[in-house]
């Protein structure tokens, strides 16, 4: 009844999508999504890849399935359309649907109830298999999956957790604190105002000359009776050592710079190292047509996108600190916490932003600290690309926790002539185009598939 009000829910949505788009003969590959998957029922192929008769019941179908499904509901709820090979080939399923919703039930310990309808598809009887989003983690064989990007990887019950909360819309970094504005140390307030004026804007400028309690009111970090959020507390109180500075002239090497400081604020502690990364990154001359200057051999606005990251974007449950080491000209900040919302390796350039803590990433965006929610990941790699350096590498870990590698070094000469060559001249810091010309120069070839990988957009969004 609520459809009524609300309109279709998402996956019904992007169902009707996926089903339109198989019935004109579109390959399943070319059209899955993260909430939308098109299989073809195991174990119906022969030695020969000839497609067998079907049944009512099959068990290692029911077992696959359930594995997928509890991975969708991990991951705020989706649909399997089975029946469909990958080449967009509709070879049918003849499986009973309460059959099969009893057996996925069951195989996920009596957690999982899905719908599930028969439709034609082309001639053939298919099923739509829709799974509801979990309300707790969903395991299946011991395993909790959910998705990042097309893809489903393991986590921990912590990490599913989190990620629950903010479908939930719940922000633990907005949530009162039991600190107040006497235990804001002055320290911190003066360097939010230094991050406010260094910006030159004029609006920065008149938020960094509020008095000490207006201006943490204008942002956001307390309350009227004077309590501040967490965020609050982790930008301006005393705490923990939460940054971890290694800076090594050689692999293996000692460090000749460390910093881990603790009775500090968060912002504090961002801004020394911030400074110390810059301090330790050396600048190269560039000498092009008409490009002349100075710029840093770890492009200096990735260097501090990466750091922010690791602040921003960090498990602030996990006592564990927010690591970088830059040794020579590589620049790894490696954050506790998993990948969240759909994130991964694969979308992070072209997938919505998804801060783990909304305010906490809001005040640093209005201190001028970091970038505007899904910019930041652009900026690095462009700065990058645009040098001719190699692309940012960011990977989960286990534990989990996030990786970020930059390489940096001397800039590509010959690549900054191409650079500038290029027309129209709007295109030559265009991320799109960088992440092409990159792939074309690395692999000497270019196709539909690879650019659209590279850009990490779809075939169906490429524009020829």
């Amino acid at each position: 009844m609520t459809e009524h009000f609300t309109g279709p829910p998402p996956v019904r949505l992007e169902l009707n999508r996926v089903i339109d788009a198989l019935s004109m003969g579109r390959s399943a590959d070319a059209i899955e999504s993260e909430l939308v998957d098109v299989k073809e029922e195991p174990r119906r192929r022969g030695d020969r890849k000839e497609v067998l008769p079907g049944a009512t019941t099959n068990e290692a179908a029911a077992s696959y399935l359930a594995g997928e499904l509890a991975c969708l509901a991990n991951s705020g709820g989706g649909a399997v359309v089975l029946g469909v090979a990958d080449d967009g080939t509709v070879i049918g399923t003849q499986l009973d649907v309460e059959w099969l919703r009893h057996r996925i039930y069951e195989l996920t310990d009596r957690k999982l109830t899905v719908t599930a309808a028969a439709l034609l598809l082309r001639g053939e009887r298919v099923l739509e298999i829709v799974a509801p989003a979990a309300l707790e983690p969903i395991r299946f064989r011991g395993k909790i999956r959910h998705r990042v990007g097309k893809n489903c990887v393991e986590i921990d019950a912590a990490t599913w957790a989190g990620t629950h909360q903010i479908r939930m819309g719940y922000d633990w970094s907005a949530q009162p604190s039991t600190r107040t504005l006497a235990d804001v140390r002055v320290a911190a307030v003066e360097v939010a105002r230094d991050f406010l004026l260094a910006s030159g804007e004029a609006a920065a400028a008149d938020l960094a000359s509020a008095s000490d309690r207006d201006l943490i009111r204008r942002l956001n970090l307390c309350a009227d009776s004077g309590t501040l959020t967490n965020a609050g507390a982790l930008l301006l109180c005393a705490g923990p050592a939460v940054i971890d500075y290694r800076r090594r002239d050689v692999s293996g090497g000692d460090a000749v710079t460390r910093i881990n400081r603790s009775d500090r604020s968060v912002l504090e502690q961002l801004a020394q190292v911030i400074e110390a990364v810059r301090l330790h990154n050396p600048r190269v001359e560039l000498d092009v047509r008409w490009v002349r200057g100075l710029t840093y051999r770890v492009p200096d606005l990735a260097a501090r996108e990466a750091l922010v990251n690791g602040i921003t974007h960090r498990d602030w449950q996990s006592p564990t600190a927010t690591e970088i080491e830059h040794v020579g000209d590589r620049y790894t900040v490696i954050s506790p916490g998993g990948f969240i919302g759909g994130v991964g390796p694969d979308n992070i350039i072209t997938h919505p932003s998804v801060p783990r803590y909304p305010q906490l990433a809001q005040t640093l965006a209005k201190l001028r600290i970091a970038e505007r929610q899904g910019i930041g990941v652009d900026r690095m790699h462009r700065d990058m690309l645009a040098l001719g350096l190699p692309a940012p590498v960011i990977e989960q870990l286990p534990g989990p926790a996030v990786r970020t590698t930059l390489i940096g070094g001397e800039p590509d000469h010959t690549w900054l002539e191409l650079r500038e060559r290029m027309h129209p001249a709007n295109a030559r810091d265009d991320l799109d185009f960088l992440l092409v010309l990159d792939t074309t120069a690395r692999r000497g070839w270019i196709s539909g598939p690879t650019a659209a990988a590279a850009m990490q957009r779809s075939r169906a969004e490429l524009v020829v």
